[in-house]
């Protein structure tokens, strides 16, 4: 029972570069991986529709577990869905609005944001492509299956502990509102610490996101094997055409001395980005 029948993995600081791209040649890695009914899982705070825009060449082929495990969906059908009472989203709406917070109603179709978010559009549209101004949120009709708080000034256990905590504590459910205050919109330094430290502390970019990456190419490159549970030692192979050496350059963050060229030239945005990493 050593065969592996499911790889699922991160996206953002993890699968994709610092401009939000997939690897080279990944859908069709995917597609190989199928091939030896070893299914991919998408997993991440970005939506359902997001996903499908990403991964459409393979959705037939590809696992979408979206809004940090709000919805999961499989060739087109809803497997599960963890819906927001209005009642609770109401709640923290009115809460945010109090705090002066940015935020993002999160729908399974559309993200939905007041007209004076616009300022921080170029960072949203990063994450959702569907996005819906409304002047009165409290209108809206729609499956909510997350509430994403964004905190421009890196300060989110900070804003946690002083003002989501005491009012909400656990109580939303899914880990409460810790994972509300969305680690996805500030800097991945947590993921850095340990195997990057080093790297960090000589000012270059952490290289500790390509894990995955790398160990399925490894494997293809070694002349088409399963994919098995590694039994501890690697099997050497010979490199094939096109196949990627060295580790991808991640960080679509900024953590100390990474990307410095970017934000040596002002180019840093709220939020710990860089204006390289979002799309138009």
């Amino acid at each position: 029972m050593d065969r592996i029948r499911l790889i699922a993995s991160d996206m953002d600081a993890t699968l994709l570069d610092g401009h939000s791209q997939l690897p080279p040649d990944f859908l069709h890695l995917v597609q190989e991986l199928a091939g030896q009914d070893i299914l991919f899982a998408a997993a991440s705070g970005r939506p359902l529709y997001k996903l499908e825009e990403m991964f459409a060449p393979v959705l037939e082929q590809t696992l979408l577990v979206a809004d940090n495990g709000g919805a999961v969906r499989w060739r087109g059908k809803d497997l599960f869905v963890s819906r927001m009472e209005p009642e609770v989203w109401h709640r923290l709406t009115a809460c945010a609005e109090e705090n002066g917070d940015s935020f993002v109603v999160c729908g399974l179709e559309n993200a939905y944001l007041r007209p004076c978010d616009r300022c921080y559009d170029a960072v949203y549209r990063n994450f959702y492509n569907r996005i819906a101004y409304v002047s009165d949120l409290y209108t809206i009709d729609a499956a909510v299956d997350k509430f994403t708080i964004y905190l421009p000034q890196d300060n989110a256990q900070e804003v946690y502990e002083k003002v989501y905590g005491p009012r909400f504590g656990a109580g939303t459910g899914r880990g409460g509102v810790r994972q509300m205050l969305d680690r996805r919109d500030q800097p991945r330094r947590d993921q850095g610490e340990g195997c990057g430290a080093s790297e960090q502390a000589a000012g270059h970019p952490i290289r500790c996101h390509d894990g995955l990456w790398r160990y399925l190419q490894r494997h293809r490159d070694a002349g088409g094997r399963g994919l098995r549970l590694p039994d501890g030692k690697r099997q050497p192979g010979a490199a094939q055409p096109g196949a990627v050496s060295g580790p991808a350059q991640h960080g679509i963050r900024g953590g100390p001395g990474a990307a410095a060229g970017i934000a040596a030239k002002g180019q840093r945005l709220p939020g710990g980005f860089y204006k390289s990493t979002l799309t138009p």
